[in-house]
């Protein structure tokens, strides 16, 4: 998926994995150990799609959580956001 960033508005490849414990860490690449950062997916996560960004990309969405707001992007209609909802 690719990220928006937080600070400079330009969109980034970014590697995700959704651990059970319902934290979703993301990193450069692949093949590096070290998660660039993590959004925890808990009860007062919220996940709005489309995205409500005004420049966000086809098939985007946001995921709101306390502290932030994070605007991703899955490029096709295969992936869908609720995946990311715990159970």
């Amino acid at each position: 998926m690719v990220k928006k960033g937080e600070r400079v508005k330009n969109w980034r490849l970014r590697f995700f994995i959704l651990l059970d414990c319902g934290e979703l860490r993301y990193f450069d690449s692949e093949d590096v150990p070290k998660a660039n950062g993590f959004l925890q997916l808990a009860e007062e996560a919220i996940i709005y799609a489309p995205s409500q960004d005004k420049s966000a990309k086809d098939y985007a969405f946001d995921v709101i959580t306390p502290t932030r707001t994070y605007v991703l992007c899955c490029g096709n209609s295969r992936f869908t956001p609720s995946a990311l909802l715990l159970p």
